[in-house]
C-alpha cells in the first residue's frame, strides 16, 4: 500500500531539489519519511508541508540548522514573514475570513459563536496561524475600539473569556519531552492583563518548550523563586497595561537582580513605554510572535552542548 509520494514528486510539490531533500532529512532531521521494501524513501502529504514551511521560512532568512526541527505551526508563522526582497509572504483568505467572523461575534456579544468560529479556525490554520493572524489582530481591535469608544467593556469581556479558555486549553495540553528546555511565563506585579502571557505560552509550547505558566501581575520574589525551582532556561514577562505604572522599573530591576544571569524576554504595547529600564536591566525585547521565536530558538540552541 503507498502511504506516500516518490522523492521526484516531493521535489517538484516543494520546489527543493532531490538533493537538499536528503540533507535536510539526513543532516537536520527535518523529516522522517518511510520507506518501501525496496528502501524507497515515500513522502506523505504532512511531510510534503513540512518541506514547503521549511522553504518559505529558509527563503525569509532562516537557517535550516536552527528551525528544522521546530513544530509545524512554528514554522507556520515563520513562513509568513517576508521574503528577502521585502515582499510580504501569502496570506490564506481564511485568516481574513476567520477572523471578519470573530469580529461580528464579538459585537453581537455572542461569546458561544466567537470560540466556535476560533475553534474551526485551529482546524482550518492550525493553533500557531490561527493565534498569529486572527487572535492577535483580534485582541488589538477590540483594544483599539474600546479605548475609541465604539465597543464596551462588555465586547472586551467575552474576548477575553473565550480566548483565555482556547489559549490555556492549548498550553496545558501539551506534552513536553523529558529534555525540553523550560521557559517560566508570568507578567509583574501591576500588569493584570495576561492574554499576552498566555499566548506567549501558548506560542513556547509550539516550539517544544515546557511551559510553566504562573499567570498574572506576580512579584519578583516568587518568579524567581519558581524560575530556579523549576529549572528553567528563560522567562517570558508580558507588558500591556499601564504604560506609565511609577512602580514598575523598580520590579523589573527586582527581578533582574533575582535572576541576574537569566535569560529574560519581555513582549507587549506597552513595553515601548519602558524602553529605558527594559535596556538597563538587560531583557530582550520582542515585538512580535516571529521575533519571539527567534530568541526562543537562540536560547534552546545556547543550552545544548557544541558537538566539537
Amino acid at each position: 500500500m503507498n502511504h506516500g509520494v516518490s522523492i521526484a514528486i516531493a521535489a517538484r510539490r516543494t520546489g527543493l531539489s532531490q538533493h537538499v531533500i536528503r540533507a535536510w532529512e539526513k543532516r537536520y532531521g527535518a523529516i522522517r519519511p518511510s520507506r518501501t521494501d525496496t528502501k524507497r524513501r515515500l513522502y506523505s502529504d504532512e511531510e510534503i508541508e513540512r518541506l514547503q514551511l521549511l522553504r518559505r521560512a529558509t527563503q525569509a532568512g532562516h537557517s535550516i540548522g536552527n528551525i528544522a526541527t521546530l513544530a509545524v505551526d512554528a514554522l507556520r508563522i515563520l513562513a509568513e514573514e517576508k521574503t528577502p526582497d521585502g515582499a510580504p509572504m501569502r496570506l490564506p483568505d481564511t485568516a481574513e475570513t476567520i477572523l471578519s467572523a470573530a469580529l461580528d461575534a464579538v459585537r453581537s456579544l455572542d461569546c458561544t459563536a466567537l470560540e466556535s468560529v476560533l475553534q474551526s479556525g485551529v482546524v482550518t490554520l492550525g493553533r500557531g496561524l490561527l493565534t498569529l493572524r486572527v487572535i492577535v489582530p483580534l485582541i488589538q481591535q477590540i483594544g483599539d475600539g474600546w479605548e475609541r469608544g465604539t465597543l464596551r467593556i462588555a465586547h472586551e469581556h467575552c474576548v477575553s473569556a473565550v480566548i483565555r479558555t482556547m489559549l490555556g486549553s492549548f498550553v496545558h495540553g501539551y506534552s513536553p519531552t523529558a529534555n525540553a528546555p523550560v521557559l517560566v511565563v508570568t507578567t509583574p506585579p501591576g500588569q493584570v492583563h495576561e492574554l499576552g502571557a498566555l499566548i506567549v505560552a501558548s506560542t513556547a509550547t509550539d516550539c517544544g518548550w515546557k511551559v510553566v505558566y504562573l499567570g498574572p501581575s506576580l512579584p519578583p520574589e516568587e518568579i524567581a523563586a519558581v524560575y530556579e525551582r523549576s529549572n528553567a532556561n528563560a522567562l517570558a514577562l508580558s507588558i500591556i497595561y499601564p504604560a506609565d505604572d511609577p512602580t514598575l522599573p523598580a520590579q523589573l530591576r527586582a527581578i533582574r537582580q533575582l535572576l541576574p544571569t537569566a535569560p529574560i524576554i519581555a513582549g507587549g504595547r506597552a513595553t515601548v513605554s519602558y524602553q529605558a529600564v527594559l535596556s538597563e536591566v538587560r531583557f530582550t525585547v520582542c515585538e512580535d510572535i516571529a521575533s519571539t521565536i527567534r530568541v526562543l530558538e537562540a536560547v534552546r540552541m545556547a543550552r545544548i552542548p557544541s558537538a566539537s
